[in-house]
């Protein structure tokens, strides 16, 4: 958001309320996204998810093919893991 179009910023770090925002997902719908392994967020040292532009474009991602019809297992497949050697993180 830092060009003022609303596209997410490389080297930006976004909020869960922005990520919110951006992506028209739920808090719930993201953290959920998390667990599954879809999106891999990194943590502020308060524990809070941060999401780089990379993260949203894959939640949206998510939610164009889950509006498609794909199943959130699916999705994982298609997507493969979130970053190389992550797995889901905690709730």
């Amino acid at each position: 958001m830092a060009d003022g179009s609303g596209a997410p910023a490389e080297g930006v770090l976004y909020t869960m309320g922005a990520a919110r925002r951006m992506t028209g997902l739920t808090d719930r719908q993201i953290r959920y996204y998390h667990r599954r392994g879809l999106v891999a967020p990194r943590r502020s040292p308060g524990g809070h998810r941060l999401f780089t532009a990379e993260d949203l474009g894959r939640l949206g991602l998510v939610r164009t093919l889950l509006a498609q019809g794909l199943t959130v297992p699916e999705i994982g497949r298609r997507l493969g893991d979130a970053a190389p050697g992550s797995g889901p993180g905690p709730g």
